[in-house]
């Protein structure tokens, strides 16, 4: 992932639990702070847990409980970064 899609999904600049500003990449949307451990997630990471979890939802719902934007998260299957169903298709607007 180069540094305009980070940018894209919102990557954190800084650790919500401590405020510390050195936050590793682990990958899939993953960032660990160096000073405190503590994980933080951009909008593909946050989709990406929801999914893990909500294994079927409308991308409305998928909004309202993950705070990622609609547009973005038809931008991230757009983009073939979830398998999609059939099914799931269907709920795409």
């Amino acid at each position: 992932m180069d540094m305009r899609e980070l940018e894209n999904y919102h990557a954190p600049v800084k650790c919500s639990k401590c405020g510390g500003i050195s936050l590793n990449y682990n990958g899939l949307g993953e960032y660990c702070c160096e000073k405190c451990g503590y994980l933080e997630y951009d909008d593909y990471g946050k989709v990406r847990n929801y999914l893990e979890h909500q294994k079927k939802a409308p991308i409305a719902v998928i909004s309202r409980d993950t705070g990622v934007s609609k547009a973005i998260i038809r931008q991230m299957v757009e983009e073939n970064r979830f398998e999609l169903t059939s099914a799931s298709k269907k709920t795409l607007d």
